[in-house]
């Protein structure tokens, strides 16, 4: 896909990595400002992905300098990912040794199951979930194993209803980090798809010779895409994402009348259907018809078209863009998720803003209008009409 006046040339090439692997004589766009692609890529965690890519070609196009910086980055993830590898199997070993059952979420069930390595699959922290009742004794032995807690007891009771404890980050200044969940989503999510039915489902596995589980493959992508189109509100964790769903299609792994059932079932039809349509329109996901057809909301292609090319402004967004608008943002979510249609209720994601990275990335409309800020207004409206901009054909 190539990129438009509206979308960064820079980042739709990003996007298209996620995809199906390029064919041999598929040329790169011309005139991409690489510094900004290894930047976008670092944001992404897609970086072993650009450098396959570009080694593919010889890195044509890059300076020394910019191939020695992509270079180091990619031995970067490669060492942070094989010591994040041993610290989940010291885990799981300690976990095992007291009794505490451990099921791998999002990237660690990714990298043991359809990566098969750690390397491929950068991540900056570890899911881990275990039972509710032995969640806290999980916790505190985690910080006896070199795990150091990063939030204060006033902070701390932010997550008394959320769906893990207290992050925690590797003792060693690492910047890695461990979340132990005891749920999916936070309480008062409405979504029918619960730690309960992972359990259920889970199947067995091991991270050097340490045992633990994974979820099936439907309910890997059942998470997947209710963490990108909730949590994440349709704008942030988009490449890596769309790169999972890629790798599970290429695995075979996916099941799409499965996936369509399960996803009208856990009032996720929507979520399903926006995280396969923007992966398919951005990054050429394989995704047939079918799925799209059973989980499309019940409006015309003439008001789904304009929220396709607004997320994908958004996730392609050009330079000159400053922080997105909550107006525009929380609108276009609306008329995609549908939630009231959905059966949602009055339940929004950004019920418990100090926890979602999205919703925190608030513009200055957020703020109200003083003396001290009112050279703000000018940047605000600008931002208002571009994102307003991408509605249009």
């Amino acid at each position: 896909m190539t990129g438009s006046a509206r979308m960064s040339s820079e980042a739709c090439y990003l996007f298209r990595l996620a995809g199906p692997p390029r064919a041999k004589g598929d040329p790169t766009p011309d005139g991409l400002a690489w510094d900004e692609v290894i930047r976008l890529a670092n944001r992404e965690k897609a970086i072993p992905a650009l450098f396959d890519d570009r080694t593919r070609v010889g890195l044509a196009g890059l300076s020394p300098a910019q191939s020695r910086r992509l270079q180091e980055a990619t031995l970067g993830w490669a060492v942070r990912m094989a010591y994040l590898e041993q610290r989940l199997e010291r885990l799981l070993a300690l976990y095992h040794n007291h009794g505490i059952r451990v099921l791998l979420l999002k990237g660690a069930a990714l990298a043991v199951t359809v990566y098969r390595s750690f390397s491929a699959r950068p991540m900056a922290d570890l899911d881990l979930l275990v039972d509710a009742d032995r969640a806290m004794e999980a916790w505190e032995l985690a910080r006896g194993s070199g795990w150091t807690r990063t939030v204060d007891d006033q902070q701390r009771r932010a997550y008394e209803e959320h769906q893990h404890l207290p992050p925690l980050d590797d003792a060693r200044g690492t910047g890695l980090g461990l979340e132990l969940h005891t749920e999916l989503l936070p309480k008062g999510s409405p979504f029918a798809f619960d730690a309960d039915v992972l359990w259920r489902n889970a199947l067995g596995t091991e991270v050097g010779g340490q045992p633990g589980f994974v979820p099936a493959d439907v309910d890997m992508v059942l998470h997947l895409c209710i963490h990108f189109a909730w949590s994440h509100g349709l704008v942030d964790a988009a490449w890596r994402t769309f790169r999972d769903l890629q790798v599970l299609i290429d695995a075979g792994r996916v099941d799409w009348q499965e996936l369509a059932r399960r996803a009208r079932e856990a009032r996720a039809s929507t979520c399903v259907y926006w995280t396969l349509r923007l992966g398919r329109r951005l990054s050429g996901l394989a995704v047939p018809d079918s799925p799209l057809a059973d989980l499309a909301p019940a409006a015309g292609e003439h008001l789904l078209s304009p929220v396709e090319r607004y997320f994908c402004t958004v996730l392609c967004a050009p330079s000159e863009w400053q922080d997105r608008t909550i107006l525009v943002g929380r609108a276009m979510w609306r008329l995609a998720i549908r939630p009231r249609w959905s059966g949602h209720g009055a339940a929004r994601p950004w019920g418990r803003e100090e926890l979602f990275a999205w919703a925190r990335q608030a513009s200055p409309e957020a703020r109200p209008v003083t003396a001290g800020n009112l050279s703000f207004l000018p940047r605000r409206w600008r931002q208002f009409f571009r994102e307003l901009r991408a509605l249009a054909p």
